[in-house]
């Protein structure tokens, strides 16, 4: 039976079903997943000889079959997920690592296992030194979300070189072919604020950026409220498209009122590698006389990426507070995701639309009223790609402040579209980013939004 742990990358070790047990415990891990969870998805790592010999059936989950021995496929698996690249440099907190390893060495204990070496000495490092490499202050962490690009299914994963059996490659493997967003967060919201905090809805709105390019590319776009930036990351790198990537913004700025929120998030940015740097009236929004001016080392694509993103400190509560209106920035998009959690915020919240996006436009021509007897109309998307537009993605808390939105909005003029059933059908159920857990993308809900 311990043949078929195969850690030199010969043979059923290596087959894709291996690969993608260690791959989903890698990624449960680096969302930092319930310390169960991943020790369950390690174990399933000793089943997947079974699965094979039994044709790709899952083995049996029923509660009269015992569960697999923590040994050493399991083991292997584990030390993948905290000796991972990605884990190394954007680590969990020493707490939820330190409460993993103790959960793994239960559980050889309770099959009749010893620890592996390289286990062992995870175990050892972490109690005695009592650290996690990278954790810099007692509640924050990092965590990893993997995502792929709406055409990646089609394209060929290239062959692995026969040869090529270093246990290194055989682990980078699991993920290396999928893009990835990385981001330093506080676990307790009410202390590190609800900026840098997750939430579920952003991640709705980077598969949103995915799967509608055209609403961002070439656009001015504005991020209300951005957090800990992964639509923020998203949106700045685009889509890849052949040799260029599309649904990039030509100018991108991403907000909070709170400084330190802002602080993360530039962190994060820089750690995504996305440049950016601070909004100041004297560096204007719309001035593009700088694109051709070169430092000796730089090329055209470093200036744009140089300034292309921004951060900027704005309060819905105060719009005059800070400097960003001071230069009357030219705004084509403003995104938002998770701010309708409170009644509170409507009014100031659409008050920062009304001020980003200035006097509404017509119509453009061609488009119908549904029920007028003509074609139907253009998806929502394509529309909203050529006019000023604000889109909200809100997870559905809370169905009267929602409620409360879509009236003030239509009071104002503001003319709120729900169009959650056509981004729902572009994304789907399972969505672009892997095995988010508590993400239910029906509970999501999308407006847009035209200016009065």
């Amino acid at each position: 039976l311990e043949r078929r742990w195969d850690p030199d990358g010969d043979g059923m070790g290596s087959s894709p079903g291996g690969r993608a047990r260690r791959r989903a415990a890698l990624v449960a891990y680096l969302q930092m997943a319930p310390a169960a969870e991943v020790i369950d998805a390690c174990r399933r790592c000793e089943d997947w000889g079974a699965e094979e010999k039994d044709g790709g059936a899952e083995s049996s989950s029923s509660p009269s079959s015992s569960p697999s021995p923590f040994g050493d496929a399991a083991q292997d698996a584990l030390h993948r997920c905290v000796t991972h690249p990605i884990a190394t440099s954007h680590p969990p907190d020493r707490e939820y690592v330190a409460r993993l390893l103790k959960l793994a060495t239960l559980e050889a204990e309770r099959s009749g296992r010893e620890l592996s070496d390289r286990v062992g000495d995870l175990v050892t490092r972490t109690f005695m030194h009592h650290r996690c490499d990278g954790a810099d202050g007692a509640g924050w962490c990092h965590k990893t979300y993997v995502y792929r690009h709406p055409t990646s299914d089609a394209d060929p994963r290239p062959d692995r070189d026969e040869d090529d059996d270093d246990d290194v490659n055989d682990d980078d493997d699991d993920i290396r072919d999928a893009p990835s967003v990385s981001f330093r967060m506080h676990r307790n919201m009410f202390e590190g604020g609800t900026g840098c905090h997750e939430w579920l809805a952003g991640i709705y709105l980077a598969e949103l950026a995915l799967t509608h390019p055209t609403l961002f590319e070439n656009r001015r776009v504005v991020e209300l409220g951005s957090g800990c930036g992964v639509a923020a990351t998203v949106m700045a790198r685009g889509v890849p498209s052949g040799c260029r990537a599309t649904g990039r913004p030509s100018r991108l700025v991403l907000t909070d009122a709170d400084a330190s929120a802002l602080a993360n998030l530039e962190r994060n940015l820089a750690a995504n590698d996305v440049r950016v740097e601070r909004y100041s009236y004297e560096s204007n929004y719309d001035d593009e006389s700088n694109d051709d001016e070169l430092d000796d080392d730089e090329s055209n694509d470093d200036v744009r990426a140089r300034w292309r993103v921004r951060t900027a400190r704005l309060n819905w509560e105060d719009l005059d507070a800070g400097d960003f209106f001071a230069s009357r920035p030219r705004v084509d998009l403003v995104v938002a995701s998770d701010v309708l959690y409170d009644p509170l915020n409507v009014t100031p919240l659409l008050n920062a639309c009304e001020r980003l996006l200035g006097d509404g436009e017509s119509a453009p021509s061609g488009t119908c009223i549904p029920g007028d007897g003509e074609s139907a109309p253009r998806p929502w998307h394509e529309e909203a790609a050529k006019r000023k537009r604000a889109v909200f993605v809100t997870t559905l808390r809370q169905p009267e402040t929602l409620a409360l939105f879509e009236r003030v909005a239509a009071a104002r003029g503001f003319a709120p579209r729900d169009v959650t059933a056509e981004v729902f059908r572009a994304i789907g159920a399972t969505g672009m980013f892997e095995s988010v857990r508590g993400l239910d993308r029906r509970e999501m809900r999308v407006h847009e939004l035209r200016p009065p």
